[in-house]
Order: structure tokens, then C-alpha cells, then sequence
């Protein structure tokens, strides 16, 4: 009966990750670079679905960090553990059991439109962390508005190949509609790169017009 039990949410079982002894940094994103960037050699970082821990590897070989993370994932636990990760298995969307400022940044990379509770998450972030990296698809940019004006259906390009019904994409926002939203949590924006259409390259059009151009999103933040 409804009710009764709570009701799990459903997860995928398997991420995709795959683990070779040979070749730790099995993923590798295009936002990593700039991210690695603006953190500062030796901080303590708390990486929120840390995935395979491919970000947090980059953190540790590169600038000395000690890096945490949190995962639904067992899978992606171990992997990342392996890395040097200190990963735990964890729901973002329930609990994020750390102390006020005990991490130097908080980082939310391309999850913040995947969790069900992303004020919540957000929220905590700003709370645990003395400054928060988030990174995110703009679903504003004009790609996926032609998608939906002419194809007449709900963008796939930002979905990385999946479909509406297939994807953990589940809270669709834009450029604008983050930084609303921060400000609107009293949060401070620090940092920006707004990405062009490769997704990899900040560009004249994609700063000036972020909500329109801008793929990927890349914002540092600390609260008021």
C-alpha cells in the first residue's frame, strides 16, 4: 500500500564506469581544466557525486588537494577510492553530514539538473563549503530553442545523446534561470566561464550573451 514504506527513487544500477588499473582517469570532461584552475593548490574539496572520480584524481596529482566525495553509486565509490578519492556512499538529496565551512570549495559539476532536491543541495553546498563551483548545460542556448521551435520537441542535444525519458537530466534550467536562482540564495557569483557551443571555449558571443550562447556553464560562488 502507498504509504506504508517509503518509496525508493529510481537509479540507474550501473553508471558505466569501468575501472582499468592501467589508466585511472578513465573520464575526462572539458570543464576539469578551468576548475582545476581556480582551486587553489592544497585545499580541502568535497566533490558532490563525485562520479569515478576522475575530477577529484585531476585535484590530487595536480594541486595537492584532499579531495572528498559523495556517491550514490557503489560502484562509482570504489572507483573513486581507488583514485585517492575519499568517497562514501551517499544521497546528496537526503544528506550532506559535514560540519559549517569545513571544506575550502564544494563542488557541484554537471549534477545540480540531475538531483531531485537541487535547493536543498545547493543550499548545503554554500553551508559546508567557504566557495562552490557549479557547472551545468544551459538549456537557454539556441540550439535547443530550435530544437523545440522547429523539431517541435523537448531539446536532446544538451542531453548528451539521450532522450527525455532516458536521461538523469530531470530539472531542465538556464543560464538565467541560475543565476537567479544564486542570488536569489544569497550567493555571491566570483567566477564565470559561459562555454560556446564546443563546449570546451569561452567566446566573445558566449560572454556577452551567456543565456543564448553559452553551452556549458562554469560559476564559482561563496556566500554573502
Amino acid at each position: 500500500m502507498l504509504g506504508v514504506e517509503k518509496i525508493k527513487k529510481a537509479y540507474f544500477a550501473d553508471y558505466g564506469y569501468r575501472y582499468d588499473p592501467g589508466n585511472l582517469s578513465v573520464t575526462y570532461r572539458s570543464e576539469y581544466r578551468y576548475i582545476k584552475d581556480w582551486v587553489e593548490p592544497g585545499s580541502r574539496i568535497l566533490d558532490l557525486a563525485c562520479g569515478d572520480g576522475s575530477l577529484g584524481l585531476l585535484l590530487i596529482k595536480n594541486k595537492n588537494c584532499d579531495v572528498y566525495g559523495l556517491e550514490i553509486s557503489e560502484e562509482g565509490t570504489k572507483i573513486a577510492c581507488a583514485k585517492g578519492v575519499k568517497a562514501n556512499i551517499c544521497d546528496i538529496d537526503e544528506k550532506i553530514d559535514f560540519p559549517d565551512k569545513s571544506f575550502d570549495y564544494v563542488i557541484i559539476n554537471v549534477t545540480l539538473q540531475m538531483v531531485y532536491r537541487p535547493a536543498y543541495v545547493f543550499q548545503e553546498a554554500l553551508r559546508v563549503g567557504r566557495r562552490v563551483i557549479v557547472s551545468f548545460p544551459n538549456f537557454g542556448h539556441w540550439y535547443a530553442r530550435m530544437e523545440l521551435m522547429f523539431l517541435g520537441r523537448f531539446p536532446r542535444y544538451l542531453l548528451y545523446g539521450y532522450e527525455w525519458c532516458n536521461t538523469r537530466h530531470i530539472h531542465f534550467f538556464s543560464y538565467k534561470d541560475f543565476i537567479e536562482f544564486a542570488l536569489s540564495r544569497k550567493a555571491k557569483i566570483i567566477k564565470c566561464k559561459r562555454l560556446d557551443i564546443d563546449g570546451a571555449t569561452e567566446t566573445i558571443f558566449s560572454k556577452i550573451w551567456p543565456n543564448l550562447f553559452s553551452k556549458l556553464c562554469i560559476i564559482m560562488l561563496e556566500p554573502e
